[in-house]
C-alpha cells in the first residue's frame, strides 16, 4: 500500500474518531457497468459481504487481521473504535504487497468512494484458483477486462475533471454514454435516446411517452453486464466440456448447451384467448425446470423420454423430513414446493438446488447448477424490472409492459452469438 493511501486512511479514521465510530458500509451505487460484487454474488446464491471479503483476504495472504469477528461485523453495523481502526489500517498496509492487482493507490480509494467497483472484483479474481475452475476461465477473462475498462473510465473522469472539461451534468452524461457506446453492445439509437433524455430533462419533465421510449435502452444498460457474464459463462462451459468430456454420451449434453441454453430461459409474453388482456410472462426458472424434464435428465438425453412434473418433484430434497408421516404426504409437499418454484412464490437455496440436481442426474454438475442459479437470478430480475416499469409507466397496458421486457431480454441472443463466434472452440 502506498504511503499516501496509508496517510489518507489514517487521517480519515482520526477524523471520524473524534466523537464518532468508523462504519464501513457497502456503498450504494447506480454503477451498472460493473455492479457491486456483493450484489452479483448474492443474486446467484453465494453469500458475500464485508466480513466474508476480509476473511477471504486473510485466507489468501496468510496475514492475521487481529480483529475479532464481532468487530468485523460491527464495521458495517454499529461501528468500531480507534484501536480496531488502527489494526485495520495496519492490516491493509501489510497485505498490499501480496495483492498487486488491487492497485491500492489514493486514486483507487477515490474511485471507490465515487462508486467504482473494480478494486473489489480484482480482489475476488486474484484469490480465484483458475486451475480448479477451468470451466469459468472465459468468464474470469471477461471480468478482468471489465475491471480494466472501469478503471480507465474513472481515470478518464479524473483527467477530464482536472481539465474542467465536464462543466455540466449534461456534459458528464454525454461523456459517460460515449464510453458505454465504445465498450458495450448498446447501439447508436440507444445512446442517442439516453443522451437526448439527459439533455431535455434539464428544461422539462419527461412525458410517459418519453419514458416508454427510454425504458428499453435504460433496461439494456442494466442488463449489459449480466448478459455478457451469462454469454461468457455459457461459451466457457461448452469449451470445457468439449476439451475434458469428449465422450459420445457427454456430447449429447453439449449439443443441448450449444444451441444457447439461456435463450430457452428468456421471458416471453404468453397470450391465449382466455388471457388476452392479462399479462402472462414465461418465468426463467420454470423454463429451466421444464428443460430438466425434456432435455437434461438422463431419460431425456439417453432415451429421448421426458419426465412429468410429478416425477420431477420426487427428486426435491426436503429439509424437514420428520414432519412427514407418509410417502403420500411427502410427495404432496414436494409437488406443492415445485409449484411454488414454478410460480416464483419461493426459490430453493443453492444447497437444495445442488442436491435436487444430483438426485435427477445421478452426479454433481457444477455447470448445470450454475445455470439453475442464474435462472433463479433472472426470475428475480424480471420481477424487479416489471415492478419498476409498472411504477414508472402508469397508464401503459400490462401487455405493453410485458412486450418491453420480452424485447429487452431478447437482446441476450446478440451477446450469445457474438461470444460464440469470438470464443467458441471448434469441436
Amino acid at each position: 500500500m502506498t504511503n499516501s493511501l496509508s496517510n489518507q486512511l489514517k487521517e480519515t479514521c482520526e477524523g471520524l474518531a473524534k466523537g464518532q465510530k468508523l462504519i464501513l458500509t457497502n456503498i450504494s451505487t447506480s454503477n451498472m457497468f460493473l455492479p457491486p460484487l456483493e450484489e452479483v454474488m448474492n443474486q446467484v446464491g453465494f453469500k458475500w459481504s464485508l466480513y466474508i471479503m476480509l476473511q477471504h483476504l486473510v485466507s489468501i495472504t496468510g496475514i492475521k487481521l487481529g480483529i475479532s469477528d464481532t468487530s468485523i461485523r460491527n464495521l458495517s453495523g454499529t461501528g468500531v473504535g480507534k484501536n480496531t481502526q488502527s489494526k485495520l489500517i495496519n492490516f491493509f498496509s501489510k497485505i498490499s504487497c501480496h495483492i498487486p492487482k488491487l492497485s491500492l493507490s489514493s486514486s483507487t480509494i477515490s474511485d471507490v468512494s465515487n462508486g467504482a467497483r473494480y478494486a473489489e472484483w480484482r480482489q475476488m479474481i486474484k484469490g480465484f484458483n483458475s486451475k480448479n475452475h477451468l470451466d469459468l476461465e472465459l468468464l474470469i477473462n471477461f471480468l478482468e477486462k471489465r475491471c480494466e475498462q472501469e478503471n480507465l473510465l474513472y481515470q478518464g473522469a479524473r483527467e477530464m475533471q482536472g481539465l474542467q472539461t465536464l462543466r455540466s451534468d449534461v456534459d458528464k452524461a454525454s461523456w459517460v454514454y460515449k464510453f458505454w457506446f465504445e465498450h458495450t453492445k448498446l447501439n447508436k439509437e440507444d445512446i442517442h435516446s439516453l443522451k437526448k433524455y439527459a439533455k431535455e430533462r434539464v428544461n422539462r419533465k419527461p412525458s410517459i411517452g418519453d419514458l416508454k421510449t427510454l425504458s428499453i435502452p435504460a433496461l439494456k444498460m442494466q442488463l449489459d453486464f449480466y448478459f455478457e457474464m451469462m454469454a461468457h459463462f455459457e461459451v466457457g462451459l461448452i469449451n470445457y466440456y468439449r476439451t475434458y468430456y469428449p465422450s459420445p454420451e457427454e456430447s449429447k449434453r453439449h449439443d443441448l448447451l450449444e444451441t444457447g441454453f439461456f435463450i430457452d430461459l428468456l421471458p416471453k409474453v404468453l397470450t391465449h384467448e382466455s388471457t388476452r388482456n392479462e399479462l402472462v410472462l414465461s418465468a426463467p426458472f420454470e423454463s429451466f425446470l421444464n428443460n430438466l424434464r425434456y432435455k437434461l435428465n438422463p431419460k431425456a438425453y439417453k432415451e429421448g423420454n421426458e419426465i412429468s412434473w410429478y416425477e420431477l418433484a420426487k427428486h426435491i430434497p426436503l429439509v424437514n423430513k420428520k414432519s412427514e408421516s407418509s410417502a403420500t404426504s411427502t410427495q404432496r409437499t414436494k409437488t406443492e414446493l415445485l409449484n411454488d418454484w414454478r410460480k416464483g412464490a419461493s426459490y430453493p437455496r443453492r444447497d437444495v438446488v445442488k442436491k435436487f440436481l444430483v438426485n435427477i442426474l445421478g452426479f454433481e454438475s457444477r455447470g448445470i447448477e450454475e445455470i439453475a442459479m442464474i435462472a433463479i437470478a433472472l426470475n428475480k430480475m424480471v420481477d424487479k424490472h416489471l415492478n419498476e416499469l409498472f411504477k414508472s409507466l402508469p397508464g401503459i397496458s400490462a401487455i405493453e409492459i410485458g412486450e418491453i421486457i420480452e424485447e429487452t431480454y431478447d437482446n441476450y441472443k446478440m451477446y450469445w452469438q457474438d461470444c460464440k463466434i469470438t470464443h467458441l472452440k471448434k469441436g
